[in-house]
């Protein structure tokens, strides 16, 4: 893909058994201007990458694997906003500082209620906690660079500090997941910022300049997500 977004909950489907990871589908819409299928076949890779799709001196080149099925994000459209990368996954989710190791094992998906306390997971910013659901199954619109389109089942969730990053430009697509116990808990997918711009805190060597971050964020709740594409968290 020519340019970064996070890949993040591994998931299966529940006929196949196939394996996948999800992201953002608008990550995509560059490789088509937006026109027909978002990313179908696009290659995605383990790896900053520059403008022009180069991926960036020293950091990995290696090929997580291919989109295989995405919504169709386009000017005008309603879209739940999710693309599969199809690939051999495990039961467990980055939830570590950008800079550091960590990993959880996931053991299911939750369902947002208002008041819940969730955690974000993108390629940028790691893992951010203490995030409260203000809200659950919004329609809210989307602007890429490419048109304006509309997103549903989305859930927001803040941070009770209004200085910290709840996500930034780089994070769409990871994983938005609770504890249990030590264990997680998939909530859903990262989608946009939301709330107040704030100053980003968490910025590996190679991020793009001019990088823009929010206290908020709104995800893709994982029910729906489940129910769309017919796929389960893998557990």
């Amino acid at each position: 893909v020519g340019q970064d977004c996070t890949s993040g909950i591994p998931v299966h489907s529940i006929t196949t058994g196939t394996e996948y990871m999800l992201a953002a589908a608008h990550c995509f819409w560059q490789d088509n201007n937006g026109v027909g299928s978002n990313g179908d076949g696009t290659a995605v890779f383990n790896g900053y990458v520059q403008n022009g799709g180069s991926i960036y001196p020293g950091s990995s080149a290696t090929l997580i694997g291919h989109v295989t099925m995405d919504s169709n994000v386009s000017a005008g459209i309603t879209s739940l906003d999710v693309a599969l990368i199809q690939v051999s996954t495990s039961t467990v989710d980055f939830d570590a500082p950008w800079n550091s190791q960590g990993r959880a094992v996931q053991i299911g998906h939750a369902t947002n209620y208002a008041g819940d306390q969730v955690c974000t997971s993108g390629a940028f910013d790691g893992q951010v906690c203490g995030l409260t659901v203000q809200s659950t199954d919004m329609m809210k619109p989307g602007n890429d660079g490419w048109g304006t389109f509309w997103v549903k089942n989305l859930a927001e969730a803040t941070s009770s500090e209004p200085a910290t990053v709840a996500a930034g430009a780089g994070d769409s697509g990871g994983p938005v997941y609770s504890y249990n116990g030590s264990n997680i808990m998939a909530n859903g997918m990262i989608d946009h910022g939301d709330g107040a711009f704030v100053n980003c805190t968490s910025n590996p060597p190679d991020a793009p300049s001019g990088r823009i971050c929010t206290n908020g964020v709104e995800y893709v709740e994982m029910p729906h997500i489940d129910s769309n594409w017919g796929v389960a968290p893998n557990s």
